[in-house]
């Protein structure tokens, strides 16, 4: 049966995929100047996360405040590349081409839904362990029990979305459309 110690080996899994993940989406999508730019910035903020990560575990329940802070991080390049894109195109011309090919997928939009879920668990989390740590809630259900499955589910789904959205315009590129949404 799947136990703990399979689940939590999954979680290690996961965490050590992201990057590769990433940058085998960031090689397969490096003609699309739009999608380069936004797994770029993924690339970047998931080397952020990683660097930080030991430094903020100790900290205890601040971690989860961290993990939302993260996610919001995560946010920004997809709300706002184009805004980023339009401040920088004058000292960079990738930036220029970058606002100039800008699209949103709806895979994007399903990238903001997962880092808006996830940044929800990690306040509810914190939330509950501040609650039980006032000792105004005997236990920490929500950390225990939903906690690592939502998080394993989303991740799973989040990889998913980027792997989707770089082959799917692989395949449109192939298949000589420019329609990108």
């Amino acid at each position: 049966m799947f136990s703990y110690e399979n689940f939590t080996a999954l979680q290690e899994y996961y965490s050590i995929a992201v990057l590769p993940v990433y940058f085998i989406a960031l090689f397969i999508s490096w003609k699309n100047i739009n999608f380069r730019y936004l797994i770029s910035m993924l690339i970047a903020i998931e080397l952020f996360d990683s660097a930080t990560y030991l430094h903020i575990v100790p900290l205890g329940s601040v971690y989860y405040l961290w993990g939302a802070f993260v996610c919001a991080l995560f946010i920004i390049p997809v709300m706002g590349r184009r805004l980023i894109a339009g401040k920088l195109e004058s000292k960079f011309a990738f930036f220029k081409q970058a606002k100039e090919s800008y699209h949103f997928t709806k895979q994007e939009g399903g990238l903001l839904f997962l880092y808006f879920l996830t940044a929800i668990t990690f306040l509810i989390t914190f939330v509950e362990i501040s609650l039980y740590k006032i000792q105004l809630t005997s236990g920490v259900p929500f950390r225990i029990h939903m906690y690592g499955p939502f998080h394993t589910l989303i991740s799973f789904f989040e990889l998913f979305l980027v792997i989707s959205m770089v082959v799917g315009n692989k395949t449109r590129q192939e298949e000589g459309h420019h329609n990108f949404a």
